[in-house]
């Protein structure tokens, strides 16, 4: 994905920090959601002190060659999505560094939150009729969005997001971001139908919502559990120790990669979708499919792009040292 900075600028980005704000909804984990939250700002200052100090080139380049060099691109082109990745950075680490109590949100914020009755105390069956035949279908409102209708596979994320996991996660995401802004979809999809892959600003509206990043229950049972930092210390420990014998061979050090995975580095990955951290996409590799993991979002070439999957593992093989 190309972002010129005219178009950063278009969409308002500045300098003014952030603020995020907590739901009574995470009162129980509170503290954890601040401490998670507070990872991924720090993974993302990091980040940027990484790529701008100097002997980081080497690093740089052979993430990027990995995770950002397609087919077409020359080498200015892998230069401007080093710096596009590193901008990325220093947006998510320019957030407020502390919890805000204001009673002012803008949509440059984002608001977190533990459950999801603010959309499933509001569902309601609709009817359509299409070629004589009516159908019904499940929706429900975002009442903190305006009532904006949630359906589909995105209402059963909402879902998901309510269900008991025992302390075990699944392959669903701990954590997912509602964006304050509204895209036309159907316009869309039928414009990357067409060929216009990159081009999902035309078809969004700005709204004066704050973004919402919704915590699935699943991932706070996980978390509050202490199950996630020990883990994380691990495959740290391991991810070096692999990098360390071996050199960078992409085709199993994915293996490592991917499971550095905390509250925190989900957090990260989903503030790459918000307005402040630059409205990403996530990468598809066929329709309705994310990318998500260093295999495939590195491994073909036509997947390789600035996106936030990509941005994500960047930071996550800056973090293992290699």
């Amino acid at each position: 994905m190309k972002l010129s900075v005219s178009l950063l600028l278009a969409f308002g980005y500045t300098t003014l920090a952030a603020n995020w704000f907590i739901d009574q909804s995470c009162d129980d984990v509170r503290e954890e959601i601040i401490k998670s939250f507070k990872e991924a700002l720090a993974l993302a200052s990091d980040a940027y002190f990484l790529m701008t100090r100097p002997g980081s080139s080497t690093i740089m380049a052979t993430t990027a060659e990995y995770l950002l060099e397609n087919e077409d691109d020359q080498e200015a082109d892998l230069e401007a999505k080093i710096q596009q990745v590193k901008a990325t950075f220093e947006r998510i680490g320019g957030f407020s560094k502390e919890v805000s109590t204001s009673e002012t949100k803008t949509n440059k914020d984002v608001v977190i939150y533990c459950n999801a009755r603010r959309v499933l105390d509001h569902l309601e069956i609709i009817t359509t009729e299409r070629d004589g035949v009516v159908h019904e279908e499940q929706i429900g409102r975002n009442v903190v969005k305006g009532g904006r209708i949630i359906k589909g596979k995105d209402l059963d994320r909402m879902k998901q997001c309510e269900e008991s996991g025992d302390g075990q996660t699944t392959g669903k995401s701990p954590a997912f971001l509602i964006s304050s802004r509204n895209v036309d979809y159907k316009q869309y999809d039928k414009a990357k139908a067409d060929g216009e892959l990159h081009k999902r600003e035309k078809y969004t509206i700005e709204t004066e919502y704050p973004d919402q990043l919704q915590i699935s229950k699943k991932a706070i049972e996980f978390y509050t559990q202490s199950r996630w930092p020990a883990l994380d210390k691990k495959r740290v420990k391991n991810l070096m120790r692999w990098t360390q014998s071996g050199g960078f061979k992409p085709d199993y050090l994915h293996r490592e990669v991917d499971t550095l995975e905390t509250m925190g580095t989900s957090i990260l990955h989903e503030l790459t979708h918000s307005v402040t951290g630059g409205f990403l996409l996530d990468a598809e590799y066929k329709p309705g499919h994310v990318a998500y993991g260093w295999t495939l979002c590195g491994k073909d070439m036509k997947y390789r792009d600035f996106n936030a999957g990509n941005c994500s593992l960047y930071r996550l093989r800056l973090r293992g040292g290699i």
